[in-house]
């Protein structure tokens, strides 16, 4: 079932998106953060990760296609066995203070 998001639940989202813009602004001030966004399935999931990076350049996001350059990795599944994944997301972060270490959110 597909949800419509309102122009309300949009603007509420706004204080975070800022926040999360000003986080990267302190502890990134050289250059913007990079996001990897990896799409797999159906042109729902490529819908879907269309938002998500819309959403992430108000953040302050640039993109990369190279994962190993990324600060944030998200992955939109496809459909896995009888488990319907689509509009679920896997974001890993990496950590700018360990080297190569990956936590997922």
């Amino acid at each position: 079932m597909t949800r419509i998001v309102t122009p309300e639940e949009l603007q509420k989202q706004q204080p975070f998106c800022e926040k999360v813009r000003e986080h990267y602004i302190k502890t990134k001030p050289e250059s913007p953060p990079l996001a990897c966004v990896r799409t797999y399935g159906c042109q729902q999931n490529v819908a879907d990760s269309e938002r998500i990076k819309g959403m992430l350049a108000t953040m302050g996001f640039g993109f990369t296609e190279l994962a190993e350059e990324a600060d944030l990795i998200t992955s939109i599944p496809a459909r896995s066995g009888n488990m319907l994944v689509t509009g679920y997301s896997v974001t890993w972060v990496l950590s700018s203070t360990s080297s190569g270490a990956v936590r997922r959110c």
